[in-house]
């Protein structure tokens, strides 16, 4: 799983009391289950999230992205083949 700095730090100000954030539930399990962070709702707050890929529209794309582009769209034929 990869995370940005924002959810990290999001998460460090709910554990410091500064606030309530919508956050990952594989970045709070631990934190939930020692007992420094509460699950408000019992999951009436939990929202389903779309996550959507995006890159430059031209060619002019790295060679790391292109690979990333490349696996992710066999991916999503492979998945599209198991339907």
């Amino acid at each position: 799983m990869v995370q940005c700095d924002l959810t990290e730090t999001l998460a460090s100000l709910v554990i410091a009391g500064a606030g309530v954030a919508w956050l990952p539930g594989l970045l709070t399990h631990t934190a939930v289950d020692d007992g420094l962070m509460a699950r408000v709702g019992a999951g009436r707050w939990d929202v389903d999230l779309e996550v959507r890929l995006y890159r430059r529209r031209d060619a002019r794309v790295s060679e790391p992205v292109r690979t990333v582009w490349q696996r992710a769209a066999r991916l999503t034929e492979d998945d599209a083949a198991r339907v």
